[in-house]
């Protein structure tokens, strides 16, 4: 199994393979950072360049790769260099997640970290990071390469777009909206509908920022 990063959030993500008993053949993948040793805790060996990797895959026999980087449009970019090669898009889930047992869907590159829930008759599309504590509950659809950071919650109801990223302890309420290439601030409170490429921060959320639009298409 290759993890994608080899710093932030991929050492939260070997946790989980830690927590799961999981960690024998585990590689690490950076091929940006100039300053990433050998191995990761002196244990972990990090591939860097495409070639490398893509011959772990076919030496391996194991083509599976997961994401350890939070930045939503980092993730899209490597997971389309990871397709290319061969490799096979994998989801992390946390041992200690709760996940509903009824009408959950979630697509390839989920990456659901410790302690979070995911209620009943929940979405979540590909690529997408719900980190720790997150809270999402029924009836709710999260779109792709979305990064809920640690303690946000989602009400019941919501429809949340892709490349969003939603702050640490941000709240959604119930019904809400939120676009395409959305940023939530943190400890925001979402209370209405929130149009696409924007910013908003604030109790209630207000909008302050407009971004450019996306330059490919979903």
């Amino acid at each position: 199994m290759l993890i994608i990063g080899a710093k932030g959030h991929a050492k939260e993500v070997l946790q989980v393979f830690h927590q799961k008993k999981e960690i024998q053949n585990l590689y690490f993948f950076d091929d940006i950072s100039t300053d990433t040793p050998s191995k990761l805790f002196n244990q972990f060996e990090i591939i860097t360049n495409l070639e490398a990797a893509k011959k772990l895959f076919i030496s391996s026999l194991d083509n599976r790769f997961v994401l350890g980087i939070g930045n939503p449009y980092t993730r899209f970019e490597l997971v389309q260099k990871m397709k290319k090669i061969g490799g096979k898009l994998s989801n992390v889930i946390a041992s200690s997640a709760l996940i509903g047992n009824y009408d959950v869907f979630m697509e390839e590159g989920v990456d659901i970290m410790p302690f979070s829930i995911i209620m009943n008759s929940v979405s979540i599309k590909e690529g997408t990071l719900i980190n720790r504590m997150v809270n999402i509950s029924h009836d709710t659809e999260i779109g792709m390469y979305s990064e809920l950071a640690p303690n946000t919650t989602v009400s019941g109801n919501c429809r949340i777009g892709s490349f969003c990223f939603l702050g640490t302890g941000s709240i959604i309420l119930p019904n809400v909206q939120i676009g395409n290439n959305v940023k939530i601030g943190a400890g925001a409170v979402v209370t209405q509908n929130i149009e696409s490429n924007s910013v908003a921060v604030g109790v209630p959320a207000k909008i302050i920022k407009k971004l450019d639009q996306l330059n490919f298409e979903l």
